[in-house]
């Protein structure tokens, strides 16, 4: 075990540091979080949270909670408001603590007070975990209270506890002195990088829980080469030496670069004469401020006077260039209105008073929504406008607490110091740092801070457009009117463009209640719940959010009979999928094929994280070749949350598709499932419905990728990717964050092969043998289909959303077929909406080639080239196919059992050898296979005869299986050999 080093802080400090590339490439930028795949992973112990709900029931009549969905403890608990012994909020707090609490695995003596406040509308009780004296990050516990003091809602981050007796392996000047800490940051100038001496403990998500790891709090500085300051804190493994997370306080607002940061105030509109309040005026050597309306008043000035009038006061602070001293303009002047000589629009004091005015602005509306608020009066915010840098854009630095502009980029953009909205923006991340420290958190969410202050801008400009006027060309920075961006699909992992999600729905409340005022009071009281999380947790943020804005606009502490604006809050956020039903998992195995005319039994568990709210849950399907429209049935609730339905029988052939949606009390339905299908939603954006037919017994070809794959090609010499080409294996399988990118089983047997995009070492890198910087293609034989109605079915797996901070989702899964040597393809499956599981796809040929006799297929995976993202547009993306099967559908109303074109085997047991008999004028492969899958012999069927032999005088004793392959059927039959 290494020594800890004993120091306040290691600290290194260097003349151009320059960072590592780093060597992992999924890291594509600045920030990182090991919960980038927390959303995927599943509910793991529904039977705990179904207990804890109990608990909740129990302790607090009609209260509900919303599960940690790795613990199963509560992470959300409100309801009525209730009386609860004590005699101050603190008092009450710290026994329920130690009482009810801990009846439900909180241990009161791990949790220190961090915030007790009471404001107008409410009162609130924060603790933070500390376990032998080491903090616990991330972590909170939460008490909310009425003003009269009844309790209303609990939130709770435990992650558990560490194991005992552990201890950092790695020392701070381990760290200090390693690669890690510099990892993926190639391109960033260093000036600064420390480790601090006191080590914390981080939760890294995992199924089943969170494993608790002593970690090492690290920062680093520098600049980029466009010479923006970057100001990154993180915590590294102090076991394992990994990143764990990675955050910069820098925030931008846009860079040519990046596709779609879109924002308003109008810049364009003709100027108007504003007062210009808070500012510094120095008559006769003395400094004076300008009230509300820019009047100032010096009874005993002799006019005419000197006045100095400094773009400084009490909030803001303007610096030209950053130049030391402050910009001025002197004039001598009457006692009467005077107009600073700014009348140049082009010039650097028009920008300089522009973001003067505007940081005042903003700092005042803010004041009006918290007038006890007094984060950000103490000091000056430093105001740089016209700094060096080379692109349009703007930031904050939270480590220097200024905003910072460029000047003019030539005939692309203005100043964005001029743009009032930019101005508002940047502001708003100070807002949110300085507010959230002064309730003794720390504000994490870097998509949310993003959407945060977007949500200020309209707030004051009462306008769902943020940055109109930025460019010359007409363009903004970003809108909200329009198409939505949704929860999970348009979530891309970064900040500016996650946060669209959230700050949408902030506006779609003032769209809905018909008052921005409305909105944007709700908006500031959520404050006050510091909803929270790491990046990568932002369904959870999202969703605290929407509860923190339902219990902001209640007006008797009891959110069970709703609230003034009740159904206009919940379809805003629903119309960027957050729901209050937002973590419903339905527990459900996809059904097999069916007989012909039977009705079909649709059952699973629904786990529900908020079953207060809960109304009904329907089951949708649809006979794709019937009418072809859908039809839905509420499910029936038998037995504790299992569910059931039924789906009526349909003739042979029929193809039926499926999903389940979880409705809540005002009908704004929960994300679909599987994967959030839904037929409301472009199918690109879709994952498949479940899927099966009725009366598919024939298989005329199978291929299950265990043999011998005559016929099919992988990886075309057309294709171009350089890396992930298709191959058969037995997939090696890579995860991120714990959860799965490319599969480690296949679908057949779990432990046999498929078609894989490249195929890495067992648990080997997520960017091992990806798809890289193309398309790569796997294509089949072309297939004769002379029988009736041919079906084709296929398992896949994809992943382009995993193991990348960037660029997820930028690429198409496509699956096309045609006729032979036609140029023609024609799509069956075409989507970025990644599906970590294997997954089914059945459909007929006459669906796509009616009255074709003879078809071709092929399956491309691809990671293009974009020059217009990050990386070039490269990302993780894997895939792998399985099972491929052609059927001979059924003849509507007929059970086709097969039976005329069934191979015969005997003897079975068998001694020396096994006789095959197949049907007249077969042609195809007879193949032999041991238990785990290794082929033996492989026998080639001619239509020259229907006898043969397989010997197996040399086997050992044991089971083995033959497959049967030809054009009229495929058929597996297990064989025993037992030597006499």
């Amino acid at each position: 075990m290494k020594k800890l080093t004993s120091i306040l802080s290691l600290l290194i400090f260097g003349a151009g540091i320059q960072a590592s590339a780093g060597e992992h490439e999924e890291v594509h930028s600045l920030t990182y979080s090991v919960y980038q795949s927390y959303r995927f992973i599943p509910m793991t112990n529904t039977d705990k949270v179904l207990a804890t709900q109990e608990q909740a029931r129990k302790m607090l009549p009609g209260w509900n909670a919303t599960p940690d969905k790795l613990t199963g403890m509560f992470r959300d608990m409100y309801g009525p408001a209730a009386m609860v012994p004590g005699n101050t909020n603190m008092d009450k707090a710290q026994r329920f603590m130690s009482g009810k609490l801990s009846e439900m695995g909180v241990n009161a003596a791990e949790w220190i007070k961090t915030r007790d406040i009471s404001v107008s509308h409410a009162s609130f009780v924060n603790f933070k975990q500390v376990i032998n004296g080491h903090e616990v990050v991330l972590s909170d516990l939460a008490f909310r209270f009425t003003p009269d003091g009844r309790l209303q809602r609990i939130k709770m981050k435990n992650f558990g506890t560490p194991a005992a007796g552990l201890q950092p392996e790695l020392s701070a000047s381990d760290v200090l002195n390693g690669t890690t800490i510099l990892e993926g940051l190639g391109g960033v100038n260093i000036s600064e990088k420390r480790v601090e001496p006191n080590w914390v403990w981080f939760p890294i998500p995992a199924k089943g829980g969170y494993i608790m790891h002593p970690a090492w709090t690290f920062a680093v500085n520098g600049t980029t080469s466009f010479e923006k300051p970057v100001e990154l804190s993180g915590y590294i493994d102090a076991i394992t030496g990994e990143l764990l997370y990675r955050s910069n306080s820098v925030n931008e607002t846009f860079e040519t670069t990046v596709d779609a940061l879109l924002y308003m105030i109008k810049p364009t509109n003709p100027r108007s004469v504003e007062r210009v309040k808070h500012m510094t005026v120095t008559i006769a050597g003395t400094d004076y401020l300008t009230d509300d309306t820019g009047f100032v008043s010096v009874a005993s000035a002799n006019a005419p006077v000197n006045v100095t009038y400094k773009v400084k006061g009490p909030w803001s602070d303007v610096r030209v260039s950053n130049s030391t001293p402050t910009f001025t303009a002197n004039m001598t002047i009457s006692p009467s209105a005077h107009s600073l000589p700014v009348s140049d629009s082009t010039s650097s004091d028009f920008r300089a008073v522009s973001a003067f005015f505007y940081v005042n602005a903003i700092h005042d509306y803010m004041k009006s929504k918290w007038p006890s608020f007094t984060g950000m009066d103490n000091t000056p915010l430093r105001t740089n406008v016209d700094i060096n840098g080379t692109d349009c854009n703007a930031y904050y630095s939270n480590g220097n607490y200024s905003i910072n502009f460029y000047p003019p980029q030539g005939a692309s953009c203005r100043a964005f110091s001029t743009v009032p909205d930019i101005v508002f923006h940047e502001y708003g991340h100070g807002i949110s740092y300085k507010f959230y420290a002064s309730q003794g958190t720390n504000f994490s969410n870097g998509a949310m801070g993003e959407g945060n202050s977007d949500v200020w801008a309209m707030c004051i400009n009462q306008d769902g457009v943020v940055g109109e006027g930025s460019y010359y060309n007409g363009a903004n920075i970003r809108s909200y009117i329009g198409t939505p961006k949704v929860y999970p699909g348009d979530i891309k992992g970064e900040v500016h463009a996650d946060g669209e999600i959230i700050a949408g729905a902030w506006w779609d409340v003032a769209i809905n209640t018909g008052s921005g005022d409305t909105m944007a009071k709700l908006f500031a009281l959520t404050y006050y719940d510091t909803p929270n999380g790491p990046d990568g947790t932002e369904g959870e943020v999202y969703h605290d959010v929407l509860i923190s804005a339902l219990m902001n606009d209640d007006d008797d502490a009891n959110l069970g009979n709703g609230t003034p604006h009740f159904s206009q809050i919940v379809a805003a956020f629903a119309r960027h999928g957050i729901y209050l039903l937002s973590d419903a998992q339905f527990e459900h195995t996809e059904v097999p094929h069916q007989p012909i005319n039977t009705a079909v039994a649709i059952k699973g568990n629904l786990v529900l994280s908020n079953p207060a709210f809960f109304d009904k849950l329907f089951l949708f399907y649809r006979d794709r070749y019937g009418a072809g429209t859908w039809d839905s049935v509420a499910m029936t609730n038998t037995t504790g949350n299992e569910y059931a339905a039924q789906i009526p029988g349909l003739p042979g052939g029929s193809i039926v598709d499926y999903f389940f949606k979880a409705n809540d009390a005002i009908q704004a339905s929960s994300y679909g499932l599987p994967g959030g299908y839904s037929p409301a939603v472009t199918s690109t954006e879709l994952t498949l419905p479940y899927q099966f037919g009725f009366g598919l017994n024939v298989g005329r070809y199978k291929n299950d990728f265990e043999g011998a794959i005559d016929g099919w090609e992988l990886g075309l010499s057309t294709d171009d990717a350089s890396d992930g080409i298709w191959e058969q294996g037995v997939p090696g399988g890579t995860t991120s964050g714990g959860q799965q990118v490319q599969t480690d089983k296949d679908h057949t047997t779990g432990t046999g092969k498929c078609l894989i995009t490249g195929n890495g070492q067992l648990f080997g890198s997520v960017s091992d043998d990806d798809v890289d910087n193309g398309l790569t293609t796997a294509r089949t034989p072309v297939f004769d289909l002379p029988f009736y109605e041919p079906v084709i079915e296929y398992y896949r797996w994809y992943s382009n959303d995993r193991g990348s901070n960037s660029n997820a989702r930028s690429d198409y899964w496509t699956v096309e077929i045609r006729t032979p040597n036609s140029g023609l393809w024609k799509r069956v499956d075409y989507t970025k909406e990644s599906d970590q599981r294997w997954r089914r796809r059945v459909f007929r040929v006459s669906e796509y080639l009616p009255g074709a006799s003879a078809i071709q297929m092929q399956f491309i995976a691809e990671d293009r080239k974009i020059g217009t993202l990050s990386g070039n547009g490269q990302n993780v993306v894997e895939a792998a196919v399985d099972d491929f099967l052609i059927y001979e559908g059924a003849p509507a109303g007929v059970e086709n059992t097969g039976l005329a074109v069934q191979s015969k085997v005997y003897p079975n047991p068998a001694d020396n050898m096994v006789h095959v008999t197949v049907p007249g004028g077969s042609n195809g492969s007879i193949n032999l296979y041991d238990i785990t899958g290794r082929t033996i012999s492989i026998t080639n069927v001619t239509d020259a005869k229907i006898e043969y032999g397989i010997n197996t005088r040399d086997l050992p004793s044991g089971t083995y299986m033959i497959l049967i392959q030809t054009q009229y059927a495929v058929q597996n039959t297990t064989v025993v050999v037992s030597h006499n």
